[in-house]
Protein backbone atom coordinates (compact mmCIF):
# COMPACT_ATOMS: atom_id res chain seq x y z
CA UNK A 1 0.00 0.00 0.00
CA UNK A 2 1.85 3.50 -1.37
CA UNK A 3 2.51 6.03 1.99
CA UNK A 4 0.63 9.15 1.10
CA UNK A 5 2.26 12.06 2.09
CA UNK A 6 0.60 15.27 3.62
CA UNK A 7 0.81 18.26 1.11
CA UNK A 8 2.84 21.32 2.58
CA UNK A 9 1.34 24.60 2.94
CA UNK A 10 2.83 27.00 0.50
CA UNK A 11 4.29 29.91 1.87
CA UNK A 12 2.60 33.18 0.78
CA UNK A 13 4.71 35.50 -1.44
CA UNK A 14 3.53 38.33 -0.10
CA UNK A 15 4.18 37.71 3.28
CA UNK A 16 7.56 36.47 2.15
CA UNK A 17 8.65 39.79 0.55
CA UNK A 18 7.27 42.03 3.33
CA UNK A 19 9.47 39.82 5.98
CA UNK A 20 12.46 39.87 3.84
CA UNK A 21 11.91 43.86 3.82
CA UNK A 22 11.63 43.87 7.47
CA UNK A 23 14.57 41.61 8.18
CA UNK A 24 16.84 42.74 4.75
CA UNK A 25 16.36 46.60 5.16
CA UNK A 26 14.37 47.65 8.37
CA UNK A 27 16.43 45.89 10.94
CA UNK A 28 19.97 46.05 9.56
CA UNK A 29 18.96 49.82 9.68
CA UNK A 30 18.97 50.06 12.92
CA UNK A 31 14.98 49.95 14.18
CA UNK A 32 14.52 47.69 16.69
CA UNK A 33 11.12 49.09 18.48
CA UNK A 34 8.86 45.88 18.44
CA UNK A 35 5.44 47.47 17.84
CA UNK A 36 6.64 49.23 14.77
CA UNK A 37 8.17 46.37 13.46
CA UNK A 38 5.15 44.47 14.20
CA UNK A 39 3.09 46.97 12.22
CA UNK A 40 5.91 46.62 9.21
CA UNK A 41 5.02 43.15 9.22
CA UNK A 42 0.98 43.51 9.87
CA UNK A 43 0.29 46.31 7.21
CA UNK A 44 0.12 45.41 3.91
CA UNK A 45 2.21 48.11 1.99
CA UNK A 46 0.99 46.35 -1.27
CA UNK A 47 -2.63 48.37 -0.97
CA UNK A 48 -0.63 51.90 -0.69
CA UNK A 49 1.37 51.81 -4.06
CA UNK A 50 -0.23 51.78 -7.77
CA UNK A 51 -1.04 48.56 -8.92
CA UNK A 52 1.16 48.25 -11.62
CA UNK A 53 3.76 48.92 -8.59
CA UNK A 54 2.68 45.86 -7.09
CA UNK A 55 5.99 43.56 -7.47
CA UNK A 56 8.11 46.55 -6.07
CA UNK A 57 6.41 47.34 -2.79
CA UNK A 58 8.41 45.46 -0.87
CA UNK A 59 11.37 47.27 -2.76
CA UNK A 60 13.88 50.10 -1.56
CA UNK A 61 13.59 52.10 -4.60
CA UNK A 62 11.58 55.09 -4.07
CA UNK A 63 8.06 54.83 -5.85
CA UNK A 64 6.73 57.58 -7.53
CA UNK A 65 2.64 57.68 -6.56
CA UNK A 66 -0.10 59.06 -9.35
CA UNK A 67 -1.31 62.74 -9.06
CA UNK A 68 -0.28 66.00 -8.72
CA UNK A 69 2.03 67.58 -7.06
CA UNK A 70 4.71 64.83 -7.94
CA UNK A 71 5.41 62.39 -5.20
CA UNK A 72 7.46 59.97 -4.23
CA UNK A 73 7.44 57.62 -1.13
CA UNK A 74 9.91 57.28 1.59
CA UNK A 75 12.26 54.20 1.35
CA UNK A 76 10.76 52.02 4.09
CA UNK A 77 13.93 51.92 6.03
CA UNK A 78 13.91 55.89 5.70
CA UNK A 79 10.35 55.78 7.19
CA UNK A 80 10.87 53.26 9.87
CA UNK A 81 13.48 55.26 11.11
CA UNK A 82 11.88 58.69 11.56
CA UNK A 83 8.72 57.14 13.12
CA UNK A 84 10.93 54.98 15.34
CA UNK A 85 12.79 58.33 16.60
CA UNK A 86 9.27 59.86 16.65
CA UNK A 87 8.44 57.71 20.20
CA UNK A 88 4.86 57.64 19.17
CA UNK A 89 2.57 56.96 21.98
CA UNK A 90 -0.83 55.22 22.16
CA UNK A 91 -2.57 58.56 23.93
CA UNK A 92 -0.99 60.42 21.05
CA UNK A 93 -2.53 62.71 18.05
CA UNK A 94 0.22 62.32 14.82
CA UNK A 95 -0.35 64.70 11.73
CA UNK A 96 1.30 62.67 8.63
CA UNK A 97 1.75 65.12 5.91
CA UNK A 98 2.23 64.58 2.22
CA UNK A 99 1.51 61.29 3.10
CA UNK A 100 1.03 59.76 -0.25
CA UNK A 101 -1.75 57.07 -0.80
CA UNK A 102 -1.55 56.31 2.89
CA UNK A 103 1.11 54.00 4.19
CA UNK A 104 2.68 55.65 6.58
CA UNK A 105 -0.88 56.94 8.26
CA UNK A 106 -1.40 53.25 8.11
CA UNK A 107 1.74 52.52 10.21
CA UNK A 108 0.76 55.40 12.57
CA UNK A 109 -2.71 54.32 13.29
CA UNK A 110 -0.98 50.93 15.42
CA UNK A 111 0.85 53.49 17.14
CA UNK A 112 -0.93 56.38 18.18
CA UNK A 113 -4.91 57.08 19.37
CA UNK A 114 -5.50 59.00 16.41
CA UNK A 115 -3.34 60.15 12.68
CA UNK A 116 -4.44 62.66 10.37
CA UNK A 117 -3.00 62.73 7.11
CA UNK A 118 -2.86 65.86 4.95
CA UNK A 119 -2.39 65.14 1.12
CA UNK A 120 -2.51 68.28 -1.56
CA UNK A 121 -3.86 65.77 -4.46
CA UNK A 122 -7.70 64.58 -4.29
CA UNK A 123 -6.80 61.33 -5.78
CA UNK A 124 -5.01 60.41 -3.03
CA UNK A 125 -7.16 61.33 -0.43
CA UNK A 126 -9.44 59.16 -1.49
CA UNK A 127 -7.18 56.21 -2.25
CA UNK A 128 -5.95 56.51 1.20
CA UNK A 129 -9.25 57.21 3.13
CA UNK A 130 -10.68 53.94 1.01
CA UNK A 131 -7.54 51.78 2.42
CA UNK A 132 -8.21 52.71 5.48
CA UNK A 133 -12.14 51.91 5.51
CA UNK A 134 -10.73 48.39 4.08
CA UNK A 135 -8.15 48.01 6.67
CA UNK A 136 -10.99 48.86 9.66
CA UNK A 137 -8.22 51.60 10.95
CA UNK A 138 -11.23 53.66 12.11
CA UNK A 139 -8.53 56.29 13.92
CA UNK A 140 -6.83 57.15 10.38
CA UNK A 141 -8.25 59.72 8.05
CA UNK A 142 -7.30 61.69 5.50
CA UNK A 143 -8.09 65.25 3.94
CA UNK A 144 -7.31 67.64 0.66
CA UNK A 145 -5.14 70.44 0.96
CA UNK A 146 -2.00 72.76 0.70
CA UNK A 147 0.88 69.98 2.86
CA UNK A 148 2.56 73.17 4.45
CA UNK A 149 -0.12 74.56 5.88
CA UNK A 150 -0.70 71.61 8.06
CA UNK A 151 -4.25 71.32 9.94
CA UNK A 152 -4.69 74.07 12.05
CA UNK A 153 -8.51 73.59 12.82
CA UNK A 154 -7.34 69.42 13.43
CA UNK A 155 -4.52 71.01 15.93
CA UNK A 156 -3.09 70.81 18.20
CA UNK A 157 -0.73 67.46 17.43
CA UNK A 158 1.39 65.28 19.60
CA UNK A 159 3.52 64.69 16.40
CA UNK A 160 3.90 65.73 13.14
CA UNK A 161 5.51 64.10 10.26
CA UNK A 162 6.75 65.17 6.55
CA UNK A 163 7.28 62.53 4.20
CA UNK A 164 9.98 64.23 2.24
CA UNK A 165 12.25 67.15 2.69
CA UNK A 166 12.39 70.41 3.76
CA UNK A 167 13.92 73.59 3.27
CA UNK A 168 12.97 75.62 6.20
CA UNK A 169 9.61 75.42 8.41
CA UNK A 170 7.01 78.37 8.74
CA UNK A 171 6.40 78.75 12.02
CA UNK A 172 2.02 78.56 11.79
CA UNK A 173 2.84 74.96 11.42
CA UNK A 174 5.53 74.04 14.35
CA UNK A 175 2.48 76.16 16.00
CA UNK A 176 0.28 73.07 15.37
CA UNK A 177 2.19 70.94 17.90
CA UNK A 178 1.46 70.60 21.56
CA UNK A 179 4.41 71.59 23.66
CA UNK A 180 6.28 68.80 24.67
CA UNK A 181 5.57 67.53 20.85
CA UNK A 182 7.68 66.28 18.20
CA UNK A 183 8.83 67.22 14.39
CA UNK A 184 10.06 64.71 12.09
CA UNK A 185 11.27 65.10 8.20
CA UNK A 186 14.47 65.85 6.51
CA UNK A 187 16.59 68.91 5.93
CA UNK A 188 17.76 68.92 2.50
CA UNK A 189 21.60 69.85 2.72
CA UNK A 190 21.77 69.90 -1.22
CA UNK A 191 19.88 68.20 -4.19
CA UNK A 192 21.56 64.53 -3.03
CA UNK A 193 22.00 64.81 0.37
CA UNK A 194 19.64 65.42 3.30
CA UNK A 195 19.70 64.73 7.36
CA UNK A 196 16.62 63.16 8.80
CA UNK A 197 16.04 65.20 12.01
CA UNK A 198 13.26 65.76 15.23
CA UNK A 199 12.46 68.91 16.09
CA UNK A 200 11.63 68.91 19.59
CA UNK A 201 8.71 71.74 20.47
CA UNK A 202 8.33 73.41 23.68
CA UNK A 203 5.61 76.77 24.86
CA UNK A 204 8.06 79.03 23.09
CA UNK A 205 10.53 77.50 21.38
CA UNK A 206 12.00 74.19 19.85
CA UNK A 207 15.38 72.07 19.50
CA UNK A 208 16.94 70.06 16.69
CA UNK A 209 18.62 66.61 16.89
CA UNK A 210 20.12 65.27 14.07
CA UNK A 211 19.35 61.62 13.39
CA UNK A 212 20.80 60.30 10.47
CA UNK A 213 21.48 61.00 6.45
CA UNK A 214 19.69 60.00 3.62
CA UNK A 215 17.54 61.57 0.81
CA UNK A 216 13.95 62.62 0.49
CA UNK A 217 12.30 64.81 -2.23
CA UNK A 218 11.55 68.50 -1.36
CA UNK A 219 7.76 68.63 -0.36
CA UNK A 220 6.25 71.64 -2.04
CA UNK A 221 5.90 74.80 -0.26
CA UNK A 222 8.89 73.77 2.11
CA UNK A 223 11.61 75.02 -0.11
CA UNK A 224 14.01 77.47 0.89
CA UNK A 225 13.08 80.93 0.33
CA UNK A 226 15.68 82.23 -2.28
CA UNK A 227 17.58 85.22 -1.05
CA UNK A 228 19.18 87.96 -3.11
CA UNK A 229 22.97 89.71 -2.64
CA UNK A 230 23.91 93.02 -4.57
Amino acid sequence: MPVQTLAQPQPDPVQAARRIMVDGQIRTFDVTNLDLIDRLLSVPRQKFVPATMADLAFSDAALTLPGNPPRRMLAPMVLARLLQAAVIRPTERVLDLAGGLGYSSALIAGLAREVVMGEADAGRVSAANAAFAELRLANASAFCGAVVAGAPDKAPFDVVILNGAFGHLPEALLRQIAPGGRFLGVRAQNPVVGEAVRLDVEAESWGERPLFSCHADMIEGFAQPATFSF
